[in-house]
């Protein structure tokens, strides 16, 4: 199991953080992350020089402090991958609820959004907003910026 440290602990910074390996074999392994879906939002960030294979749960630590915001575009990247990671990622929800900010759902989702037939980073995996039906929420686009420390590392076996 990987937990990222929480941002703004003793350990975490203010902005999320980076784990940086060339391939990822999940074995049902669980990696923490955390995420913030506000205008200057943070995340943490898996970026793989390589791919992943196998499948490895990933728990999606929402802010507690954030009311939720909608996610424009693609989301919050939390994986950024150069090879396949086809069905490598799966959300895990530990804290029932956790998943869920203000008027908004958050999902795991893989690939980018197509743009005129084209999937420009099929690879990547991304967290979404979805509007939750029993909350109205008007519309509320917003831009992600974030600063993050990264460790890089050669193959990782996450069970």
């Amino acid at each position: 199991r990987i937990n990222f440290m929480p941002p703004g602990t003793a350990n975490g910074l203010s902005g999320g953080s980076v784990l940086v390996a060339d391939n990822l074999n999940g074995q049902d392994g669980i990696v923490q992350l955390h995420v913030q879906s506000t205008e200057t939002g943070f995340t943490d960030l898996i970026r793989l020089n390589g791919g992943a294979v196998g499948t490895t749960h990933l728990v999606l630590q929402m802010d507690e402090s954030s009311v939720g915001d909608a996610l424009t575009g693609d989301g919050v990247m939390v994986v950024q991958a150069n090879g396949p990671t086809d069905n490598a990622f799966v959300q895990r929800e530990e804290t029932p609820g956790a998943n869920r900010r203000g008027a908004f759902l958050y999902r795991l989702q893989h690939g980018s959004n197509v743009v005129n037939g084209v999937q420009v980073a099929p690879h990547n995996w991304y967290v979404r907003s979805e509007a939750r039906p029993e909350v109205d929420a008007g519309p509320c686009p917003i831009e992600l910026t974030w600063g993050r420390e990264e460790w890089v590392v050669g193959d990782v076996v996450v069970d």
